[in-house]
């Protein structure tokens, strides 16, 4: 992974479909405690079988027991989209790091947000805050 922030793992508490080819990941700490604070705009280094890819945190940064992630599946992928779709469900552990943010929502008077299909991700917590 890109950086040296050390590996936790999480409990996939919920799969749900939110799209077609899309699912969303509920992740919780293992002992149900809170997790590392997060900003609109951070990001989950993810382990699967295939390396590591990097999901857009899309849930509410105010819940500090849950993250949430939203995985399109490429079936021309290398691979990680597809495994998280087809192979991990609830009750399963995933190796993370992260939150890490490079994808700030700075402070201004106003914004105007555009983005399609999956990239809509980093900024449903933004539009939120």
């Amino acid at each position: 992974m890109a950086d040296h922030a050390p590996k936790r793992d999480v409990v996939v508490e919920a799969v749900a479909r939110e799209a077609e080819s899309v699912v969303s990941l509920v992740l919780a700490d293992p002992d149900w405690g809170p997790l590392p604070a997060w900003t609109p705009g951070a990001h989950l280094d993810v382990e699967t079988p295939a390396g590591e890819r990097q999901y857009s945190l899309c849930g509410d940064p105010a819940e500090p027991g849950r993250w949430r992630i939203a995985v399109l599946r490429e079936p021309d992928g290398r691979g990680g989209s597809v495994w998280l779709h087809d192979s991990v469900g609830a009750g399963d552990r995933l190796s993370v790091r992260g939150p890490r943010n490079h994808f700030e929502l700075v402070d201004a008077e106003r914004y105007v947000f555009v983005a399609g299909g999956i990239g809509i991700t980093p900024l449903v917590p933004m539009v939120r805050a």
